[in-house]
């Protein structure tokens, strides 16, 4: 992964969300350093397109592995996609304390926040041949 940015809610046609995204995740994600030129060729770019959100009240409501998650605590969000949680290997409660720290809190931050959950679409393309 070099780079994971989106927006949570519809503000844009798909199209545009789309390019805006992919460019800020190549340049922007400062977890990632900028992907470079030479290495646009090796790229896979992976869509993920989320349907409404579902505030939850128990986090017990969670499926891992099908479920995305939101954590909102102040007006700042955090999210994780369905296959984030699997590919680590966590369980719920491992699963908020990271949202939490994705925003800077405890681990037991996400009690104070608002939970949700989506389900995701998603596409996979390699760039290779994409005359970029």
């Amino acid at each position: 992964m070099r780079g994971s940015i989106g927006f949570l809610e519809a503000r844009f046609p798909l199209f545009m969300a789309t390019t805006e995204n992919a460019i800020a995740a190549a340049t922007r994600d400062q977890r990632f350093s900028p992907l470079r030129s030479e290495e646009l060729s090796t790229i896979t770019l992976e869509v993920s397109i989320i349907s409404p959100q579902i505030v939850i009240e128990n986090p017990n409501d969670i499926v891992l592995g099908k479920d995305g998650i939101t954590l909102t605590v102040e007006g700042r969000s955090a999210a994780f996609l369905p296959d984030i949680p699997a590919k680590y290997g966590w369980d719920i409660a491992t699963t908020l304390a990271q949202l939490a720290r994705q925003l800077g809190l405890a681990p037991e931050g996400w009690q104070q926040g608002r939970l949700a959950v989506f389900r995701t679409q998603s596409y996979e393309a390699p760039l290779r041949g994409s005359g970029m």
